[in-house]
């Protein structure tokens, strides 16, 4: 209180000086039809504003809680796509058109990862209460991001598409041509297509997708584009320098893939190499 009272007598005749400047204006504009009319719109225009500007900071304090919902919302209409299913094949007489769901996904947002180092990696906000085991893929509508090599609770940790033991079965999606998608090692941006033998015919600008041959991508999700090309030193194959569709550095919400059959699968090639 006393600090209080020694600013109002410090600062006294400013306060004054405020106080009567005051008055003034409320005279003029009390008295005075052109000086209302003119403070009142000024009043208004700085109200608009004021209000525009609230309802701006809201709107943006509101983003964070609309994109996970826009997330939640896209995971689930990914589910629904022809390429998450599998048609059962009519059997003798029975012709049986129901659909099984080979793919869910489940929605999370990257909260921090590496992007120039030779062993990059992503942390995710979740972990086994969300769904989320070992092995499994993460992708965006650009392509692919990595797999998921270690969960906590409400965590996991994801090997990055731009990790040097990384590796894609990608096609090239004109012709189907498959070959193997690695990382550049360089730039977050650009990535090698290797082993697509000479006679095949592309051209700068051909896409590049995902293939069936992956148990760990959903078949047919764009990865990026054919930027230069060159033979390999046998002369055999191609070596494509690929841009990615996705730029890591911007990842925000990622879908991490559910293979519903992965284990059959799984099991089924291990019998199958066994028995060579």
């Amino acid at each position: 209180m006393r600090n209080l009272f020694l600013f109002f007598w410090k600062f006294k005749f400013f306060l004054f000086f405020l106080l009567l400047e005051a008055v003034s204006v409320f005279l003029i504009v009390q008295n005075n039809n052109f000086q209302r009319a003119s403070f009142i719109n000024a009043t208004l225009s700085v109200s608009t504003g004021l209000q525009g500007f609230m309802d701006s900071f809201k709107g943006y304090l509101g983003l964070k809680d609309a994109n996970r919902k826009l997330a939640e919302e896209n995971a689930y209409l990914r589910s629904l796509l022809p390429s998450s299913y599998i048609m059962n094949a009519p059997q003798l007489n029975v012709s049986d058109t129901m659909r099984h769901q080979q793919y869910s996904f489940i929605p999370a947002r990257v909260i921090s990862g590496t992007f120039f180092r030779r062993t990059n990696y992503l942390l995710l906000d979740k972990g086994t209460d969300g769904g989320i085991k070992p092995e499994m893929g993460v992708i965006t509508a650009k392509g692919a991001v990595g797999i998921v090599k270690d969960v906590s609770k409400h965590y996991c940790s994801v090997m990055s598409f731009l990790h040097k033991d990384s590796r894609v079965s990608a096609r090239i999606k004109k012709n189907s041509y498959i070959g193997s998608l690695t990382w550049d090692g360089h730039h977050p941006l650009y990535a090698t297509l290797s082993d697509i033998p000479k006679h095949v015919v592309f051209a700068r600008g051909d896409t590049i997708e995902t293939s069936s041959y992956s148990s760990v991508y959903p078949e047919g999700i764009p990865l990026g584009t054919i930027e230069e090309t060159q033979l390999d030193k046998g002369g055999n194959f191609f070596i494509m320098k690929v841009k990615l569709l996705e730029d890591f550095q911007k990842l925000s919400y990622v879908y991490v893939v559910n293979y519903l059959f992965k284990e059959e699968r799984n099991k089924l090639e291990k019998e199958s190499v066994n028995e060579r």
